[in-house]
């Protein structure tokens, strides 16, 4: 039968995330989307070009917060803030390092934190001056982050960590493999295990996993 349309359906992973540092020795299980690091050049013998080059997609997030929204762009290296409290208009575009790669964004006593993927970094935003105020190193590949009711700052670290922030200090405990997002909820810690398509309910004073939560295996449709 003649081909009226098709359609592609691509499917990208991450290239597995070797830790270093203060995570050493654990692998990361929980990819986002892959790249090609080759050069641009022609494939000679299918014909085809090799692109790349670009770093690979990881897809930036916004947060309301009050009556402005704070967007991270990851392709762009930057985080733009938007005032929401009239007829919508441009604030601030705070421009950062390159590579930085700002995922997730929450709020904060002091305004936002941005997770800083591709400098293992919190970013500290100062919403009413549109600047950051300071930029702290987490990690080796931050993930997720959220405040607790104290003020504490969680991150979710995909070499299996979470690490939180009590003002100027640090803390580290490993909780699994392959973190990816963190939420402060009903006074306990949610976070999400990307590859298991789990939930590890963790005590936000002790960092032990009281529970794991997993949806049912389905045998008509394969599993989580």
């Amino acid at each position: 039968f003649p081909l009226a349309c098709g359609l592609l359906l691509v499917a990208c992973s991450e290239p597995p995330y070797i830790p270093s540092g203060v995570d050493a020795g654990v692998f990361d299980t929980g990819h986002d989307v892959g790249h090609d690091v080759g050069p641009h050049v022609p494939d000679v013998d299918s014909g085809l070009t090799q692109t790349t080059g670009l770093p690979p997609i990881s897809g930036g997030t916004l947060t309301v917060i009050g009556e402005q929204v704070v967007v991270a762009d990851p392709d762009r290296d930057m985080i733009w803030v938007y005032d929401l409290s009239g007829e919508a208009r441009f604030e601030y575009g705070i421009e950062l390092v390159a590579g930085s790669e700002p995922g997730r964004v929450v709020a904060s006593p002091g305004g936002a934190v941005v997770v800083l993927r591709g400098t293992g970094q919190l970013a500290y935003v100062d919403l009413t001056e549109g600047t950051i105020t300071e930029q702290v190193d987490v990690c080796d590949a931050p993930r997720g982050v959220d405040v607790l009711d104290d003020g504490r700052v969680v991150t979710a670290c995909a070499g299996g960590s979470v690490v939180v922030r009590d003002g100027v200090n640090l803390s580290r405990h490993f909780v699994g493999l392959g973190l990816r997002d963190v939420v402060a909820a009903d006074g306990v810690l949610y976070v999400s295990v990307l590859r298991t398509a789990e939930v590890l309910v963790v005590d936000p004073m002790t960092f032990e996993v009281v529970e794991r939560l997993r949806p049912p295996a389905d045998e008509t449709s394969g599993v989580p």
